[in-house]
């Protein structure tokens, strides 16, 4: 929910943050507020417990107090940031990010830090040729995580697929971990396999000390059987991937929640050479085994694709 502060009550919290050694009026002055104004903040931000009176007079903050304006200032730094990202002059974002910052709820950091990051990933792989193995991806990345969404396509599925392809896909590609992939006003459904939905969405890549992981997690699935439409519900037994150094599948272990595929065997394509126009996608051939309630169903070969 949004914050349940005023402009200048966050001025105030901001202001002692990067300020210490200041007395109220003092902060007051700099936020161009009055000594009264600034007093009644102060006292408001002490009775909910963010600051208390020091001996010598001046605000300080309590433990909670110093975090609450860590994350004030980390909030406005990401709006400012993005503002600016997108074209907005500093004068002018610096005023619309306390607007901003006093109406929204946590969801849209959360959003504004995927942009962020993914602005950031599109400066390290400007310079990659354009096509690079997982090892690469990985080495780039450095350790982490990143969301990553994707689609489970049928195959054989083209490797080298046009731009045009590319931006019908990336429409697809679901934009948060909760929203549903479009399949019904989508031109290219045919190419989604129907283990498509055995996944929950988006999936996530772990790099830690050059090892990474393309980690899936698996749950119920409900989907038109290929034999008569019927309507059926099942899971992820097996899950195989190629290895094409080894030129053969390998078997991952399926009993728990989640898939991990090693980032290594993905192939990577980079399209675009400006930050605003770079995309990066990976491919990998797998194998999915799905058991329903009244059936096994035939190992399926798909191609795991996804897009940064």
């Amino acid at each position: 929910m949004p914050l349940h502060y005023t402009k200048e009550e966050v001025q105030f919290l901001i202001t002692l943050r990067d300020n210490s050694d200041v007395s109220c009026s003092e902060i007051g002055r700099k936020i161009s507020i009055s000594d009264d104004r600034a007093l009644r903040i102060q006292n408001k931000l002490k009775r909910i417990g963010l600051l208390i009176q020091s001996t010598g007079k001046r605000p300080e903050f309590t433990v909670s107090g110093k975090r609450e304006a860590d994350a004030l200032n980390e909030k406005l730094r990401l709006i400012r940031s993005h503002l600016i990202y997108e074209g907005m002059k500093e004068d002018s974002a610096e005023y619309a990010a306390y607007g901003i910052l006093l109406c929204v709820d946590d969801d849209f950091y959360d959003i504004i830090r995927r942009i962020e990051q993914s602005y950031d990933l599109k400066q390290r792989f400007r310079d990659m040729p354009e096509n690079f193995n997982g090892r690469d991806f990985g080495r780039v990345l450095g350790n982490g995580s990143i969301v990553a969404n994707f689609l489970l396509m049928k195959s054989p599925f083209n490797k080298q697929i046009s731009e045009e392809e590319l931006m019908q896909l990336k429409r697809q590609m679901p934009q948060s971990a909760i929203d549903r992939i479009r399949k019904e006003s989508e031109p290219s459904n045919d190419l989604i396999a129907m283990g498509n939905d055995a996944f929950t969405h988006p999936a996530i890549i772990q790099v830690l000390n050059g090892k990474g992981y393309f980690r899936l997690q698996t749950g119920d699935f409900k989907a038109p059987s290929e034999v008569n439409g019927e309507v059926v519900r099942g899971r992820v037994g097996e899950f195989e991937y190629l290895d094409e150094s080894r030129k053969d599948f390998v078997s991952v272990e399926t009993g728990g929640e989640y898939i991990d595929i090693p980032i290594e065997p993905f192939r990577f394509k980079r399209v675009g050479n400006d930050i605003a126009s770079i995309t990066v996608y990976g491919m990998i051939t797998v194998r999915v085994d799905c058991s329903t309630q009244k059936a096994h169903l035939f190992k399926k070969t798909a191609t795991i694709f996804f897009m940064i």
